[in-house]
């Protein structure tokens, strides 16, 4: 494992071939770019904060996670792999498309961006609001809210068909 000060980055690339990198000491943000490209590896806020303002892409097998600090992506995200938290919250204000897995936790995450689920949610007793248009695009993909809430808010068209919800609003 790595340990990398939480400063400012205009880009960054995760290409490590296996392993973990944890961001410690203070919060991080990525004025660029995040593109977490190798084959297995973790990027970990632990409990600070991570913040990007570019485009991220997340490739399959790779992680971006908080255990408990916040995430906030003002860029798109593409993710084949795993973006999530324990139990900190997490903000998408642009297009996100998943089509890895996504893991609430019992904190609370809000797409304010258009959000396109093609594969795996998981909360753990936290929100869900999407305020912008949210869409399936395959029967395939899997919401398991178990004891959290799901909230559509805005006007924006939706398309939840062949989903169950715990809670939904």
């Amino acid at each position: 494992a790595q340990s990398i000060t939480g400063v400012t980055f205009n880009n960054l690339l995760l290409a490590k071939s296996a392993g973990a990198v944890s961001i410690v000491t203070s919060n991080a943000t990525v004025s660029g770019t995040l593109t977490s490209s190798s084959t297995a590896s973790t990027l970990s806020a632990v409990a600070l904060n991570l913040t990007v303002t570019g485009a991220s892409s997340i490739a399959l097998g790779n992680t971006v996670t908080s255990t408990s600090g916040t995430l906030t992506f003002t860029g798109a995200v593409s993710s084949t792999g795993a973006i999530g938290s324990n139990t900190g919250n997490q903000l998408y204000s642009s297009t996100f498309q998943n089509n890895g897995f996504w893991r609430i936790g019992s904190g609370s995450a809000t797409t304010t961006g258009n959000f396109t689920n093609a594969s795996t949610t998981l909360s753990d007793g936290g929100v869900i609001s999407a305020s912008a248009d949210f869409a399936t695009s395959t029967q395939a993909a899997t919401f398991t809210v178990n004891n959290g809430t799901f909230v559509l808010e805005g006007a924006a068209a939706q398309s939840i068909s062949g989903l169950t919800f715990n809670n939904f609003r």
